[in-house]
């Protein structure tokens, strides 16, 4: 973003000075881009994102007179920031804002989440329904992109999962981990509680959000349960519609490397199971099934990788801090913000082969929590062998093994 000083750099326009392109303009350390045609904010959002950017995020007054002396204080434009989780957050950086600019009144509706530079008012800010493409007095709303000059494109990601990925935001997590070491994300998700991979390979929204960008990764994430029954449930259950979202996620971009979200067993078993499949009647021995089947799903699907999260689960087995790792110190088997934090360190260390540890973002914790956790996931991740590169020999293969 911007510092006050930006206004004395000149604006040059094209690809040469580290912008994404040639319709961009590049002003001190970032470039900027309006959309060619009125658009809604999500629509405006995902614009930014396919052409190398993000919604604008207008961090201080000299910036605020730059966009609007570059774009006009008299136009309408969507800016990258909403309150749908009850606060206004950047979109990009996850943060709340340093710096505002609301107009008179605003933000003033609790039906209008999303904000734009309010042409009427000279470019101050004001809260708007979110799906229009044009103001209230119908003048065109445009989207402005932002881009960091000449830095590093930010990593696309898709989630793909359901509540052990929406409970505590976990993407949002992993995006402000990344954030605090320097580095950026973008990504989108869809997660419903208690789908499965059958779900999403049935799911329109899943395959238009899979051909909405050319995802540097995408993470996979299957039903808690499934994955440990025998190979034969799993192949029929799982692998079926696992190979479907993988044909379509190839097709998309033959380059996307698939992030498999091993997942943790229950704090003590599945007591339906248990009669039954005895791999289910406590947590190692759900955990090692769970691990199993999450190793042949990425060995089968290369360039693919594990995110080990329920492996750093059972680092604290038969530890006093076990059970708080889950909702509900184990009443409940979804993750406490401490899983959550977990995880989103575990997804970390595979998304970047980085190590958490010694990260100023706790994700809400105490500093001593935090560490103990960092150390877990980064202890985990350099521990096994999670990747699975192009020409990978597959010996944890489950089933079709002859087909890869």
């Amino acid at each position: 973003m911007l510092s006050p000083i930006l206004l004395q750099f000149p604006l040059f326009f094209g690809g040469l000075l580290g912008c994404p392109g040639s319709d961009w303009a590049e002003a001190g350390a970032s470039c900027y881009h309006r959309s060619p045609q009125p658009i809604s904010w999500r629509e405006g959002n995902d614009y930014c994102q396919q052409q190398g950017g993000f919604m604008v995020e207008v961090n201080s007054e000299a910036e605020q007179q730059l966009i609007t002396g570059m774009y006009g204080s008299e136009n309408y434009h969507w800016i990258g920031l909403n309150d749908w989780s009850g606060e206004w957050i950047w979109r990009h950086s996850h943060e709340a804002p340093t710096y505002t600019n609301w107009g008179p009144n605003q933000p003033d509706s609790a039906d209008q989440h999303c904000a734009f530079l309010w042409g009427t008012h000279e470019g101050q800010w004001a809260d708007y329904l979110c799906e229009e493409h044009q103001s209230s007095g119908g003048k065109d709303i445009h989207a402005l992109c932002e881009a960091e000059a000449d830095g590093a494109p930010p990593l696309k990601v898709l989630w793909l999962g359901n509540s052990y990925t929406f409970y505590n935001d976990l993407p949002i997590m992993v995006a402000r981990l990344a954030a605090a070491q320097g580095k950026s994300i973008l990504y989108s998700n869809h997660t419903e509680s208690s789908w499965s991979w059958k779900s999403h390979a049935e799911s329109q929204l899943t395959m238009e959000l899979i051909r909405s960008q050319p995802w540097d990764v995408v993470v996979l994430q299957e039903q808690s349960r499934k994955p440990a029954y025998p190979a034969q449930t799993v192949c029929e259950d799982s692998i079926r519609h696992l190979a479907s979202l993988v044909v379509a996620i190839k097709a998309n971009n033959p380059e996307t490397v698939l992030q498999f979200y091993l997942t943790w067993g229950r704090p003590f078993g599945s007591s339906e199971d248990c009669p039954t499949y005895p791999q289910f009647c406590d947590f190692p021995s759900m955990q090692a099934a769970l691990t199993s089947s999450y190793r042949a799903f990425a060995c089968q699907n290369p360039p693919a990788r594990v995110a080990p999260v329920g492996e750093a689960f059972a680092t604290f087995w038969d530890s006093d801090n076990f059970l708080s790792l889950y909702k509900e110190n184990g009443g409940d088997h979804h993750p406490s913000l401490a899983g959550s934090y977990l995880s989103a360190l575990t997804h970390y260390s595979a998304l970047f082969n980085s190590s958490p540890v010694g990260s100023s973002y706790t994700g809400g914790l105490n500093q001593a929590t935090a560490r103990d956790l960092q150390e877990a996931a980064d202890a985990v991740w350099k521990g096994g062998d999670w990747s699975f590169p192009k020409g990978t020999s597959c010996t944890d293969c489950l089933c079709h093994c002859g087909l890869r």
